[in-house]
């Protein structure tokens, strides 16, 4: 049990072993980078946002790091999909969704399609920003 446990372990945590063996730096993460960036891009503590396709129960870190809270969330690569093939007035109607869920901003790493209003790159990051 011990073996087999202690093999699981290895296997899970290979990248954090490699990283560690490699000397690899956290700001060299996509999530911390993008984390500081919110951060710096003047969302008070705690604000609360909303995220589209993003997994965020499995890729939030960077919330985390900016001190802001996902309040809702359209999750799925499906849904991601079909909100960016609404007409504009219905993306909007989502949108309102959003802000009625008490979000201040939504967040993408999708680019949105070139011409749709409103969206901001987060610097030089695959990421925009919403904001109402």
């Amino acid at each position: 049990i011990v073996v087999g446990f202690a093999a699981g372990l290895a296997k899970d945590q290979h990248e954090v072993w490699s990283r560690a063996v490699h000397r690899w730096k956290y700001q060299d993460n996509l999530e911390w980078r993008e984390g500081q960036a919110l951060k710096g891009a003047g969302f008070a503590p705690e604000s609360e946002i909303g995220v589209i396709s993003w997994t965020p129960n499995v890729q939030c870190d960077w919330a985390y790091l900016a001190d802001v809270r996902i309040t809702s969330e359209i999750e799925t690569p499906q849904d991601e999909k079909l909100f960016w093939e609404l007409d504009p007035l219905d993306q909007n109607a989502v949108m309102l969704r959003f802000r009625q869920a008490g979000a201040v901003a939504v967040v993408t790493r999708d680019r949105p399609k070139d011409g749709t209003p409103g969206w901001d790159q987060v610097g030089l990051l695959p990421m925009w920003v919403y904001r109402f």
